[in-house]
């Protein structure tokens, strides 16, 4: 199904680009010079941008499959206008960050008018709801561990990311499985680990097993 596919990818991709956004600072901080901190600010804003994109294929199918490819051609034209224009008016003001929101809001635009466009051709029925549960499980838990909780040290900064980082992928978790609660035992079977072995106890719990 693909509401089933779609919304154990965001999943999958809302966690890792979480990890991705909380440990850069860091990881930034042991590899690189002190002239570079400044970057990983940046990171979790470019992961937004490169998450909606991966997810933004599953809209592209409608044009393949009805033979209107021509439409994501134009799309993408729209895309690199729309991030020109960002580049123009954003990066003289704000520099680097600038120029990450401009892209990450050409790609979120880009996201959304496929997505309306899309269901003129081919609709497969995809409910986004899930989807911004995650985006909002990953914002509040990256504001959470790189700002509100920000440790002293190295080590206990890294410990209180990684308490942050579980909990969130556990909340992600619980919204994929709530999504495809009515998806049977063999589909369940089929979904990445861990989301397989929750989904059998979801489900189990469910049936009164």
């Amino acid at each position: 199904k693909f509401q089933l596919a779609f919304t154990v990818t965001s999943a999958l991709l809302f966690a890792g680009g979480l990890g991705i956004s909380i440990f850069s600072a860091p990881v930034i901080r042991v590899m690189a010079a002190k002239s570079f901190y400044a970057a990983s600010a940046v990171v979790p804003v470019l992961v937004f941008g490169g998450v909606l994109t991966c997810l933004r294929q599953f809209f592209n199918f409608s044009f393949f499959v009805t033979g209107n490819t021509r439409i994501h051609s134009l799309c993408q034209y729209g895309t690199a206008l729309i991030i020109t224009v960002a580049y123009v008016l954003l990066i003289p003001s704000f520099g680097l960050m600038g120029a990450a929101v401009a892209q990450t809001l050409a790609l979120t635009i880009n996201f959304f008018y496929v997505r309306i466009l899309s269901r003129r051709y081919y609709d497969p029925g995809f409910n986004l709801v899930p989807m911004g549960l995650l985006a909002l499980i990953g914002v509040v838990a990256y504001l959470c561990s790189n700002v509100m909780l920000r440790a002293p040290s190295l080590a206990l900064d890294l410990l209180v990311k990684s308490i942050v980082m579980l909990v969130a992928i556990m909340l992600m978790a619980l919204v994929a499985l709530r999504e495809i609660r009515g998806v049977a035992g063999p589909s369940v079977e089929a979904l990445p680990w861990p989301l397989d072995r929750l989904g059998r106890i979801q489900f189990g719990r469910r049936s009164g097993n």
